[in-house]
C-alpha cells in the first residue's frame, strides 16, 4: 500500500480530541468520537493491505497476525509494565485488584468485556483506571480475528459482491448498535458487534478506492475538494456538539465515521483537506498517535490517584504534552524497531514470538499476584487497610438494608433477570398495621432505596420499587426501566397507596430541563395519589479515595460538597412548575445537613455515606429521623 501522509494526519485528528477529552477539557465534550475515527482508519488500512495481497495472490493470514503483533504488542506491553511501579506505590488494595485484573484483560485483548462488566466509561471514578482505554484495542483485535477469514471467504465465493456485502454487514452492525444503546447501553459501548460497522465502514472505503483505481497525486475534482473538506468539518463538529450523554455508538456516530470515510476516499494530494492533514506537525502527531493513545490515560489516571485534589487545568495541559513526549520516545525506541522486519535479531520472527510470550507470561503473573494477594494489602499500614475494609463493610450492609436485588433491580449485576425480579418482588409494607399507618410508595433509582430504608429504619414501612440508574421521565427510560416503572404504577394502584415519592440522582442534565420535568409530572400523575419529589442528594466526589489518601483516623474531615445538580433542580423556574402542579418538593440537601454533623459524610469514625452519594445504614437512619419529623411532625 502506498504511503499517504494525510492518513497519518487523520490519526492526529482522532487522537488529540481523545486526549483532551480524557484530560477534562469540556470544550471538547465529544472528544471520545476520536476513537470511532480510529476504528475507521484501522479498517481502511487493514482492508487496503489485505485486498492488495488478495489481488496479488500473496495473501497470508499468519503474516497478517504477525504484522498486528509487531504493531500492537511491544508498545502495549511496555506501557503496562511502566505503569506497574506507580500503581504499586499509589493504589489502595481494592483499586489495585481491579488494576491487576485489567492487566490480564489488556494482555489478552478482552478488556472490553472486563470493563463492560465492571465500569461506566463516563463516570468520575473511572478516570482513575489506568488501562480503561485498552477496551478499544480489544475491540479491534477481536474484529481482526474474524475479518481476514471473512474477506478471504468472500473473495473466493463472491469477489464482485465484496463491497455491497461489507456495506450490508456494516448496516446490520449499525442497526444492532441502535437497538443496543436503547436496551443494553454498556454492552453496546464496549462490545465488538456494535462497533464493527465503524471498522467495516473503513474497510468498505478501502475496497471502493481500489475498485475505482484511485491514483494518488492525480488532480482532484471539485467534488473531491468539497467532499473531503465536508468530511473534515463533520469530524471536527462531532468533537464539539456531542457530549457524554449522546448515545454511542448509534446513528450519531455517522457524523464522525462518515466524515472519516469522505476524507479517506476524497482527501488525496491536491485537496485542501490533504494539505491541512499533511502539515508536518500534524503528521508527526499522527505517527506517534498509537503510543500517545496508550500513554495518556495511564498518566492521567495515575496522577489523579496520587493527588488529593483533582489536577488543575494547567497540570492537565502539562500532562497532555508529557503524553506526547513519552509517545515520541516509545515510538522511536519501542514501536519503530519492532515494525522493521529483518533488520536486527531483536525483530526477527522467532525472537518476536519469544518476547511476546515471555512478556505475556510476566504480565499474567503480575495480574494473578495482585488479585490473589487481595491487592497486595501488605503494601500499606494497618490503618489504611482498615479504612478500606470499613468502607467495604458499610457498602455490604447498605445493600442488605436497602434490599438491593429484592426491592431494587440492578441490571449491572451479573446474571440479573428482570422477569425473575418482578416475579419475586415482595416490597409492600410488611403488615396490615404498617399499610394502614403509612400508605407511601417510593419509586426511583438507587437513591430511592436510600429513602425507603431511611423510612423503614424509623418505623414507617413503605412500598419500594427501584431500578438502578432508572430516570423518572419515561422518554429516557430503557425498556427494563420502563417495565419497572409500569410495575410500580400497578402496585401503587393495587396497594391503594395514597402517596408517591419520586427520588432520583438526576445525573443527566437533560433530566432537569422543563420539558423533562413536565414529562415526569405527567407520567406519574395518578388520581387520588399525592406526589412528592425529592431534590438530588449532595455529592462528595471521590470520597472513598480521599479518605484513604488522607489516612483518615476518625477526625471530622471536611470534604468538598457538590450541590450543583440540587441547586439546578430547585431553581425558581422549577419550583414554580412544581407549585403550579401541586407537587410537594422536599429539599434533600437541607434534610441531609440537618441530620449529618457539618453537612459531612462522616462523623468521627462513623461513615454516613459509602461512596459520596449513597447513604450508609447509619446515614439512612439519621436522615430518616429528620425526614419523619419533617413529614409527620414526629
Amino acid at each position: 500500500m502506498q504511503y499517504r501522509r494525510e492518513v497519518d494526519g487523520l490519526r492526529a485528528v482522532a487522537v488529540v480530541p481523545v486526549i483532551l477529552w480524557h484530560a477534562g477539557f469540556n470544550w471538547t465534550s465529544g472528544g471520545f468520537a476520536g476513537v470511532d475515527i480510529f476504528f475507521v482508519i484501522s479498517g481502511f488500512l487493514i482492508a487496503s493491505i489485505l485486498f492488495e495481497e488478495l489481488t496479488a495472490g500473496r495473501y497470508s493470514i499468519l503474516r497478517f497476525y504477525e504484522r498486528r503483533a509487531r504493531r500492537i504488542l511491544p508498545a502495549l506491553f511496555f506501557v503496562i509494565a511502566a505503569s506497574y511501579p506507580f500503581a504499586w506505590a499509589w493504589m489502595p488494595p481494592e483499586a489495585f485488584v481491579g488494576y491487576s485484573s485489567s492487566i490480564a484483560a489488556a494482555t489478552f485483548f478482552v478488556s472490553n468485556f472486563y470493563f463492560w462488566l465492571s465500569t461506566d466509561y463516563f463516570s468520575i471514578a473511572d478516570q482513575q483506571l489506568p488501562l480503561l482505554h485498552t477496551w478499544s484495542l480489544a475491540v479491534e483485535e477481536q474484529f481482526y480475528l474474524a475479518f481476514p477469514l471473512l474477506l478471504l471467504g468472500l473473495w473466493k465465493i463472491a469477489p464482485r459482491r465484496l463491497l455491497p456485502i461489507l456495506i450490508l454487514a456494516a448496516l446490520a452492525s449499525l442497526g444492532l448498535s441502535e437497538w443496543g444503546w436503547r436496551n443494553a447501553h454498556e454492552a453496546n459501548f464496549y462490545l465488538a458487534p456494535t462497533r464493527a460497522w465503524e471498522l467495516l465502514a473503513g474497510a468498505a472505503a478501502a475496497i471502493y478506492c481500489h475498485q475505482r483505481a484511485s491514483v494518488s497525486g492525480s488532480v482532484p475534482s471539485l467534488s473531491g475538494q468539497m467532499l473531503s473538506c465536508l468530511g473534515l468539518a463533520m469530524m471536527l463538529a462531532s468533537f464539539f456538539v456531542y457530549d457524554e450523554f449522546t448515545p454511542f455508538p448509534s446513528v450519531y456516530g455517522l457524523l464522525p465515521v462518515t466524515g472519516a470515510v469522505l476524507v479517506l476516499i476524497h482527501g488525496r494530494i491536491g485537496t485542501a483537506a490533504a494539505a491541512l492533514l499533511s502539515w508536518r506537525p500534524v503528521v508527526g502527531i499522527g505517527l506517534i498517535s498509537y503510543s500517545a493513545y496508550l500513554w495518556h490515560q495511564v498518566i492521567f489516571a495515575l496522577v489523579r490517584i496520587r493527588l488529593l485534589e483533582p489536577p488543575s487545568t494547567l497540570m492537565m495541559a502539562f500532562l497532555c504534552v508529557l503524553s506526547l513526549g513519552l509517545a515520541a520516545i516509545s515510538w522511536r525506541y519501542v514501536e519503530h524497531p519492532f515494525r522493521q522486519r529483518g533488520g536486527t535479531a531483536v525483530v526477527s520472527t522467532p525472537r518476536l514470538a519469544g518476547l511476546v510470550a515471555g512478556w505475556a507470561l510476566i504480565l499474567t503473573a503480575l495480574s494473578a499476584f495482585g488479585v490473589m494477594t487481595d491487592g497486595a494489602r501488605f503494601r500499606f499500614a494497618t490503618k489504611t487497610n482498615a479504612i478500606a475494609d470499613q468502607i467495604a463493610a458499610a457498602k455490604s450492609n447498605r445493600n442488605e438494608v436497602m434490599r438491593i436485588g429484592t426491592c431494587q433491580f440492578n441490571s449491572m449485576d451479573s446474571g440479573a433477570n428482570l422477569g425473575q425480579f418482578l416475579k419475586n418482588w415482595s416490597c409492600m409494607p410488611q403488615s396490615a398495621e404498617h399499610l394502614a399507618a403509612s400508605r407511601i410508595a417510593i419509586f426511583g433509582d438507587s437513591h430511592s432505596s436510600d429513602i425507603a430504608a431511611a423510612m423503614r429504619l424509623n418505623g414507617h414501612d413503605v412500598l419500594q420499587v427501584a431500578g438502578a440508574n432508572c430516570p423518572l421521565n419515561p422518554e429516557y427510560m430503557l425498556p427494563d426501566c420502563r417495565r419497572i416503572a409500569d410495575f410500580a404504577k400497578e402496585r401503587l394502584i393495587d396497594g391503594h397507596m395514597t402517596e408517591l415519592w419520586l427520588v432520583n440522582r438526576f445525573g443527566n442534565p437533560r433530566d432537569l430541563t422543563r420539558p423533562a420535568l413536565e414529562g415526569v409530572l405527567a407520567f406519574w400523575k395518578i388520581d387520588g395519589v399525592k406526589l412528592t419529589l425529592f431534590s438530588p442528594m449532595p455529592e462528595f466526589h471521590d470520597m472513598k479515595n480521599r479518605l484513604i489518601k488522607l489516612g483518615w483516623h476518625g477526625q471530622n474531615l471536611s470534604l468538598p460538597r457538590d450541590m450543583a445538580v440540587a441547586d439546578a433542580f430547585l431553581s425558581p423556574e422549577n419550583r414554580a412548575l412544581f407549585d403550579a402542579s401541586s407537587v410537594r418538593v422536599l429539599d434533600t440537601g437541607a434534610i441531609f445537613c440537618a441530620a449529618m454533623p457539618h453537612c459531612q459524610p462522616l462523623d468521627g469514625k462513623t461513615l454516613l455515606m459509602i461512596d459520596g452519594h449513597h447513604l450508609s445504614v447509619e446515614g439512612a437512619r439519621r436522615f430518616g429521623a429528620v425526614l419523619v419529623r419533617q413529614v409527620f411532625g414526629q
